[in-house]
């Protein structure tokens, strides 16, 4: 993408205080990618020198990967924003914040591909940045751009309303939620939040973990894909495991794309009597073991949630090795139990 589309939008902004916007691009690396900031557009308000400081200082995490089986540290926002692929705020409310911080995730092909993360720091924190995130969404979809935030849809006897859940926080939630209801604070004894979990029961939101736990029970029943790994014979007990075409996606989370496009670029599974399979490739180490595998919020490190599973056929008498289905999901569960099952072996 050209980096003069983003020096337009930055040009359009309207700032509301002292502050500067920075784009980290995405750069691409064999498998794996990262964000920086250098010779990318940057645009301050005035000749401040605590705005170029800061600028210098995230020049620090070029190096940082992010993607699949990367670790993206809590206090770099932009890379938190791409990993998950969505906008984040940091205001006066977060503790210690001296900056106000929003980041805006970009996409290019209608929001299927992230090309960077534009980065609006304040001088000073606001209360809230949600007027800044619309602004920078509306400049971006007039350059045919796209961007990504939490969305919160809530219901109030006849009337419902929608906003950017730009920070995950009870205070945030319920302050946005009775200001654009009432156009006042009102006391958390007032009245109650709650969501329909995914076993259709309501379920109150009260405190910050409530409303983790809202979130990622709603990602894990909306966000996930399917793919399989065919296994393509080199010998009489040594096969190559690649991923196919076969793949079904649902929903829209850069993190699940990005993990699609690290196994279709990955092509050293070669499966065999004499190989040592990556323990972390779950699917191949279904293929040499012959059992099914889960990685989930239980396992160390574990980014993603993935159920493998291998797959034989039965003719005749005879099983063939067929490959590996494996069920991904944005964030790890506690169990894939469920969606374990012992398939019928196939039939000619």
């Amino acid at each position: 993408m050209d980096s003069k589309v983003i020096e337009n939008i930055m040009k359009m902004f309207h700032f509301n205080g002292s502050g500067s916007l920075l784009y980290w691009q995405r750069i691409q690396v064999g498998n794996k990618w990262c964000l920086t900031l250098e010779g990318q557009p940057f645009l301050p308000t005035a000749d401040r020198k605590q705005l170029k400081q800061y600028r210098n200082s995230c020049l620090k995490y070029s190096n940082y990967w992010v993607g699949q089986n990367t670790k993206v540290d809590q206090e770099w926002l932009a890379g938190l924003a791409a990993q998950e692929g969505i906008a984040y705020q940091r205001t006066s409310r977060d503790r210690d914040q001296f900056w106000g911080q929003l980041v805006v995730p970009v996409y290019i092909d209608k929001g299927k591909k992230l090309a960077g993360v534009i980065e609006l720091a304040m001088y000073r924190p606001a209360e809230d940045f949600a007027a800044d995130y619309l602004q920078l969404s509306n400049l971006l979809e007039g350059e045919n751009l796209a961007t990504k935030a939490l969305i919160a849809k809530v219901t109030y006897e006849k009337d419902t309303i929608k906003f950017p859940l730009l920070s995950i926080g009870i205070e945030y939630l319920w302050e946005n939620v009775t200001m654009r209801f009432f156009k006042r604070s009102v006391n958390q004894q007032a009245f109650l939040i709650k969501y329909v979990n995914r076993s259709g029961n309501w379920t109150m939101i009260s405190s910050d973990d409530d409303l983790h736990a809202c979130i990622a029970d709603l990602n894990s029943g909306q966000l996930g894909f399917i793919q399989f790994w065919e296994a393509a014979s080199i010998s009489n007990d040594t096969v190559h495991m690649v991923v196919g075409q076969l793949y079904r996606l649902n929903g829209n989370d850069a993190g699940l794309t990005n993990y699609r496009t690290y196994c279709l670029n990955y092509d050293a599974l070669i499966i065999g009597p004499d190989t040592q399979v990556d323990q972390m490739v779950l699917a191949g180490l279904a293929a040499q073991t012959g059992f099914a595998y889960q990685g989930t919020s239980n396992d160390r490190d574990q980014i993603m949630g993935q159920l493998v599973m291998p797959v034989y056929t039965n003719m005749r008498g005879h099983q063939t090795f067929l490959g590996v289905i494996e069920f991904v999901t944005p964030s790890p569960k506690a169990t894939y139990n469920e969606n374990l099952t012992t398939p019928e072996d196939i039939q000619e």
